[in-house]
């Protein structure tokens, strides 16, 4: 099966576990990599599945280093300043 991106994914292909991934390279690229050291905070930002927050339509981003739309005219700071501010 091919994903967007036309990379032919294996039948197993479990999105969750993706979500997992891009969740750890998050906190390593963005947060950890950027001065935060608190194994708590980092280990916070590592369980929480970020995705659940958003609209279906943006989950896709929800790793991306920027703020998103969520309900009523509200947004989820980007993870770096969530990370940060904690």
């Amino acid at each position: 099966m091919a994903g967007r991106s036309g990379a032919v994914r294996p039948r197993s292909y479990d999105p969750a576990a993706d979500h997992t991934l891009r969740r750890q390279d998050m906190v390593d690229r963005q947060i950890a990599a950027r001065g935060v050291r608190s194994k708590r905070v980092l280990d916070a930002m590592r369980a929480v599945p970020r995705e659940q927050f958003l609209p279906p339509e943006l989950k896709e981003f929800a790793y991306d280093d920027t703020p998103l739309p969520i309900a009523a005219g509200q947004t989820i700071s980007q993870p770096y300043i969530v990370a940060f501010m904690a």
